[in-house]
């Protein structure tokens, strides 16, 4: 049987992050959740989600059977273009997974997951959704600080009161603070059954870079890769016919208005601010 997965499914490695200390700390928070959640066999999941001209999973490939070591960490690859294996000396492990985010209207964003294609920006909700999946990809509708209210909220609404299980999944955010009451569109989700994957979305300022692991999904695929995860992983999801357990933990209230307050300071002396 296959070790189960605890998956971050939405993780940017953003320029201002280290790479020794982004793996790193990742593998020590898969471990401290799934120790808080009494799993005690796991193999965490990177899942990557690039925007559109952002090629760091790409940087971290190579070719062949050769290996390329970052920060303490090697990255090797697998029987398929859209994931690697990263170890360190201690022995330490995580699966890479590539994957995309795409802008879309109201400035929404749909996820593609599972897979090594890119996907251009712009485009209906729905029909970019569609697309994904047609491209063997799993789409993800993420949760993200009020891109689901108002016109925005019922873009998605009305994409969710259309869906069938499996057409895509929702994201929830470990930005989210846990002392907040679920979004209703997460309870429209379980009626409709479809389910809901966890990731923590880090922000683009170097202490996210240890946020990745810290809130996830547990997932046990069943069965052995055969030296392609991604496949393996992307039929899964595309499976789900409810929401994984959640493992980890959202931010605090005063972690989230501290996050928001950072990345919207003026960055050196340029008076430029940060948007998300």
């Amino acid at each position: 049987m296959a070790t189960p997965l605890v998956v971050d499914s939405h993780v940017h490695l953003h320029p201002e992050f280290g790479i020794g200390d982004f793996f790193s700390s990742a593998h020590a928070n898969f471990e401290a959740a799934a120790r808080e959640a009494g799993i005690p066999k796991w193999q965490g999941a990177i899942l990557f989600t690039e925007s559109g001209g952002v090629e760091r999973f790409t940087e971290l490939q190579v070719s062949g059977s050769e290996t390329h070591s970052r920060g303490s960490w090697t990255f090797e690859p697998t029987d398929e273009q859209g994931s690697l294996v990263a170890r360190n000396a201690t022995g330490a492990e995580l699966l890479l997974i590539a994957g995309r985010q795409i802008r879309v209207e109201g400035r929404l964003e749909v996820l593609a997951v599972c897979t090594a294609k890119s996907f251009p920006d712009g485009g209906r909700l729905e029909e970019v959704a569609r697309n994904v999946r047609a491209a063997g990809a799993v789409p993800i509708l993420p949760w993200g600080f009020g891109k689901w209210w108002s016109k925005r909220g019922e873009i998605v609404e009305s994409a969710l009161r259309r869906a069938h299980p499996g057409d895509f999944l929702l994201g929830d955010s470990g930005q989210r603070p846990r002392s907040l009451p679920q979004p209703k569109l997460f309870h429209l989700a379980r009626e409709r059954g479809i389910p809901i994957l966890n990731g923590t979305d880090p922000l683009d300022y170097p202490a996210q870079a240890r946020r990745v692991g810290t809130y996830g999904s547990f997932l046990d695929l069943g069965g052995e890769s055969g030296g392609r995860p991604s496949e393996m992983l992307r039929d899964t999801l595309l499976a789900l016919s409810a929401t994984p357990p959640s493992v980890g933990r959202r931010v605090s209230l005063g972690g989230f208005v501290s996050a928001q307050i950072r990345i919207r300071i003026p960055i050196g002396g340029s008076g430029t601010r940060r948007h998300r």
